[in-house]
């Protein structure tokens, strides 16, 4: 791209880029309307202050830089405008949502993107008609795929979502979920239906091939992931870095275009047919991505940055890069929220400001190499400037070997998708052209196995947890300091503070743990149980939930990188299924289970032992009696006395935990899993466990969860509750908290208090909470 085609003079020290005020105020706009609509979510806010305040502040703005001819006020500008786009959007979702929501209506729905799988079926985005109205809402209760552009007509109910999805929702501007009760495809096309139907035909064919590999050909000239995904070859191209490669995304398709061009440039095309040449390929990888509103974005990013090719200036396509960002925010205020649109313009307006800067830091490579060897690094990195710390937040996660997988995959990738294209393109016209799939296979091998091999690298991806207005400060403080230090930071700058924060991160996450007193921590993991134990540097986890990225969020939030063990109290899903999301995040060393389980022959047992087994670790029996040592604590199995129901409730592991302390018996707690009181209450006569400082209340806090001889018997300080925000099934009861106040225990629930955190010294034990999500 135009990007890297210096001149000998700027090789070194290439010009900062002026910031124009188109950009300026569509920056602006897209964060008052975020702001505006973020806080919208609850009620809709009254449409009248929002835009007198904010024609006001756009107005006045205008004037000011009119008159003293400064840049600044374009962005106020901006922001007066977004803030009456963002109330404006609210009130729109809300007034959907208030008119639909109940309602079991017949009408027709067009899918706004392909539908994914989830526990509970396929669902999609998707524009519902009633009575000549579009609202965009969330469908649901899919029993097969559906692809982006097909039209269904029936019944569909609709409804409000759920406490917990409530900002997915929003963040994505569907007002409602409509439920798919009974429904056929329309007879009537959609105005893209035959594009649709090309792209079906060559998802269909290509994954009917017995091709190596065909997934990959159909995930990188199609978006279609199910496949990869099902093979596990998608979660390699997460934990190398590399997802944004079979994902339609700004940064994709960037380096689609890069390479498609330095090709051009081999072949001696001139400037205007390369920019023709790429423009064509762009447009024809959308409509084989199935043409949803995430690929148009990404579409449009990339063309405002290849018209920089003909202009002959990144002011250029810095304009029109702000004309897509006004443009899609004023159409949809919403997208000011997407994440999607955040990565495409995030990464589209980094490589436009500061790949030039980045490439300059290796002057010393040949110019003849500088395509291969310094553009994707310069790419790569001027991209992540302002998406990396948001991916983190959003993703819980850090890929550690992106940048090498990503430089190398660089000439290994426009092959790939090249050779996936056109066999995309023979199959969806003549499905004979099938056997195509195997060169294309052959084209798409290098890069596969690229992929693999990183990804297999011990420490590839970690589990990190940010917040994602800290994020976006960490990137605004980047772009900030590289753009306004433009002269100064130099490639040796750059490197000492790579380096010196690399030390200082190293330190935290490997030299604290040692240092620190034991804990018990509760995480918060939504409608299921997951607690720590740590002690010096050892780690063992009691359960994990089934929420994966709440799981691996919650464990970076403390610090924790390897695992001792995983102890599994039952065989219920919401206690081990994100067992299989520790790798390769986490390492662990051995899973524990009741010695039962393992020999059960009922499904849930089996389904538990196949998630166990995807670890690659050991997996161990346990029974009462039995005892591991964590560092200064020991945990000791004290129930079932017997293995009786095929591992359900009444066969939970419970662990009697013993921390140091100056009293006799040290500090005690009891872990319970799904136990209720009459399994519990044997298995403490047992043991005569005595008082208790802490208990985690078995089965969420249901109603048979305690009883009133237990607590008295036992006399907890604290109970702890490990339940999800607005569930479904009332925990926990009211009745089990009324004991617990009765017998004068604290109580503390993850939907209310987050994390729940137990520091053991030996004079005392400090309790610290998360607040519901925010920092602990």
């Amino acid at each position: 791209m135009c990007a890297f085609e210096l001149t000998a003079d700027l090789r070194r020290r290439p010009l900062r880029p002026a910031l124009p005020p188109l950009l300026l105020m569509a920056l602006g706009l897209w964060a008052a309307a975020a702001a505006a609509f973020s806080a919208g979510q609850e009620t809709a806010p009254p449409l009248a202050p929002p835009f007198a305040a904010g024609t006001a502040l756009a107005v006045s703005a205008a004037a000011f830089a009119a008159k003293f001819r400064r840049m600044w006020p374009w962005a106020l500008v901006g922001a007066g405008l977004g803030l009456m786009l963002g109330c404006a959007g609210a009130v729109q979702v809300h007034g959907a949502a208030d008119w639909l929501d109940g309602e079991t209506v017949a009408c027709e729905v067009e899918l706004l993107g392909d539908a994914t799988e989830g526990g509970y079926g396929y669902s999609a985005p998707a524009a519902a008609t009633v009575e000549g109205r579009t609202v965009k809402v969330r469908l649901t209760g899919l029993e097969e795929p559906v692809f982006c552009g097909q039209r269904l007509c029936g019944r569909f109910s609709f409804a409000r979502p759920s406490p917990a999805a409530a900002a997915f929702y929003w963040q994505n501007g569907f007002a409602l979920r409509a439920l798919a009760d009974d429904f056929q495809p329309s007879e009537a096309p959609a105005p893209k239906g035959w594009l649709m139907a090309l792209r079906q035909r060559a998802i269909e064919g290509i994954s009917g091939s017995s091709a190596p590999g065909a997934s990959l050909i159909a995930a990188l000239a199609c978006g279609w992931r199910p496949g990869i995904a099902a093979e596990g070859a998608y979660d390699q191209f997460k934990w190398s870095g590399t997802a944004h490669l079979v994902a339609v995304s700004g940064a994709h398709l960037a380096l689609v275009a890069f390479a498609v061009e330095a090709l051009a440039k081999r072949a001696r095309l001139g400037r205007k047919a390369r920019t023709a040449l790429l423009c064509l390929l762009v447009a024809v990888y959308v409509l084989f991505a199935g043409m949803p509103v995430s690929a148009l974005r990404s579409a449009f990013m990339v063309v405002a940055a290849l018209l920089a090719a003909l202009a002959k200036r990144r002011g250029a396509s810095l304009n029109a890069l702000g004309i897509c960002v006004l443009a899609f925010v004023a159409l949809e205020p919403s997208c000011a929220l997407s994440v999607s649109f955040a990565l495409s313009a995030g990464s589209t307006l980094g490589i436009l400001l500061f790949s030039q800067k980045i490439a300059s830091w290796f002057w010393f490579v040949p110019e003849r190499f500088s395509e291969v060897l310094v553009a994707p690094v310069a790419l790569t990195l001027s991209s992540q400037i302002a998406t990396l710390p948001l991916g983190c937040a959003l993703f819980s996660q850090f890929s550690t070997v992106a940048l090498p997988c990503n430089v190398l995959a660089a000439p290994l990738f426009a092959p790939a998708v090249m050779g996936s294209l056109a066999c995309a393109v023979a199959v969806a016209l003549a499905p004979a052209a099938a056997p195509l799939c195997w060169l294309a296979a052959a084209a798409c091998a290098p890069l596969r196995w690229l992929v693999g091999l990183f990804s297999a690298v011990p420490g590839a991806c970690v589990a990190v947890d940010v917040a994602v207005v800290p994020a976006l400060a960490l990137s605004l403080c980047l772009a900030a300091i590289l753009y306004g230090c433009w002269r100064w930071v130099t490639g040796r700058v750059a490197l000492a503070a790579a380096a010196g924060a690399s030390l200082a991160v190293g330190a935290v996450l490997f030299a604290l743990p040692l240092f620190t007193p034991p804990q018990l921590a509760m995480l918060d993991v939504g409608q299921g149980d997951a607690l720590l134990v740590a002690s010096r540097g050892r780690n063992v986890l009691v359960d994990t939930g089934q929420e994966d990225r709440m799981l691996l969020a919650a464990l970076a939030r403390h610090n924790v990188r390897h695992l001792d063990a995983v102890v599994v109290t039952h065989s219920d899903r919401d206690h081990y299924g994100s067992l299989p999301a520790l790798h390769p995040y986490v390492a662990v060393e051995a899973v524990y289970a009741h010695e039962g389980v393992l020999a059960c022959p009922c499904e849930n047992c089996g389904l538990f032992r196949e998630a166990a087994q995807q670890l690659g670790c050991e997996v161990r029996g346990l029974k009462a009696g039995d005892a591991m040592q964590v560092g200064d604590v020991k945990l000791e199995v004290v129930g079932p006395l017997e293995f009786a129901s095929s591992g359900g409730n009444d066969d939970s592991l419970c662990l009697l935990g013993t921390a140091p302390a100056r009293r006799a018996d040290g500090w005690r707690f009891l872990l319970t899993g799904d136990a209720e009181a009459q399994p519990l209450a044997k298995a403490l006569a047992a043991f005569d466990v005595g008082n208790l400082d802490l208990v985690k209340v078995g089965h969420h806090g249901s109603k048979n969860a305690l009883s009133a001889p237990i607590l008295e018997a036992t006399a907890p300080e604290v109970g702890l509750i490990s339940v999800g925000e607005g569930n479904s099934y009332g925990h926990p009861h009211p009745s089990t908290l009324q004991l617990l106040e009765e017998a004068g225990a604290q109580v503390l629930r993850t939907d209310v208090c987050g994390d729940v955190t137990a520091s053991f010294s030996p004079q005392r034990i400090e309790l610290r909470i998360q607040q519901a999500g925010g920092p602990e």
